[in-house]
C-alpha cells in the first residue's frame, strides 16, 4: 500500500471508528459486497484500436483543384505501367 493510500485509509477510519455499530456494520457489508462484485466480475477487454475517426478522414483525398478526368487517370496508369514494366 502506498503512503497516500495509508493516509486515506487512516482518515476514513478516524471518521468511522466512533460511529455506532448500527452504522459501521452496514458500511462494512457494503465495502465487502463491492470487493466481491469487483473480484467476481470478468476483466473487461481493452477496446480494439480502430484507426482514425471518420471526422478526420473526410476530405482526406480532396485536392485544391478539380478532380482528374477519366482520360487523365488512364494516362497516369499507362505512365506508371511504362515506368514499371517498360514498353
Amino acid at each position: 500500500m502506498s503512503p497516500t493510500e495509508v493516509q486515506e485509509l487512516t482518515q476514513v477510519w478516524e471518521q468511522v471508528k466512533n460511529w455506532p455499530a448500527r452504522l459501521q456494520i452496514p458500511l462494512a457489508r457494503r465495502i465487502l459486497d463491492t470487493v466481491d462484485a469487483v473480484e467476481s466480475a470478468p476483466a473487461p477487454e481493452p477496446p480494439a484500436k480502430r484507426g482514425r475517426p471518420v471526422a478526420e478522414l473526410i476530405g482526406l483525398g480532396a485536392g485544391s483543384g478539380p478532380p482528374p478526368s477519366d482520360e487523365q487517370v488512364r494516362q497516369w496508369i499507362e505512365e506508371h505501367r511504362t515506368e514499371k514494366y517498360g514498353r
